[in-house]
């Protein structure tokens, strides 16, 4: 039930932040209504509120972030060459719009 709440308490308070909001008018502006404004906040609200949930996931077992982050940085690395060259700038600021929440 708590991973539940917190992955819809993340993914909520994503939607709802105008910061998210400023971001994603920014990237349909450049890409020329390519990148869809309502879909990549959808995007950004559910890696949010998925990593919300890992978070308290975390917190149950007692998992040290020392651990996590490495992994987490090494999974992020790896995936950027795997995607098209354009996403990988959006998808490191749609990172750095959401920390701030």
């Amino acid at each position: 039930m708590i991973l539940i709440a917190s992955c819809i308490i993340g993914l909520v308070v994503t939607i709802a932040e105008p910061d998210v909001r400023v971001l994603a008018f920014q990237v349909d502006l450049v890409s020329g209504g390519e990148i869809n404004r309502s879909m990549l906040i959808l995007a950004v609200a559910t890696g949010v509120g998925i990593a919300v949930s890992l978070a308290m996931l975390r917190i149950f077992p007692g998992i040290n972030i020392a651990i996590v982050l490495p992994v987490g940085y090494i999974a992020v690395l790896i995936l950027s060459f795997f995607v098209p060259p354009e996403f990988v700038p959006v998808a490191f600021d749609a990172g750095g719009v959401t920390s701030v929440l």
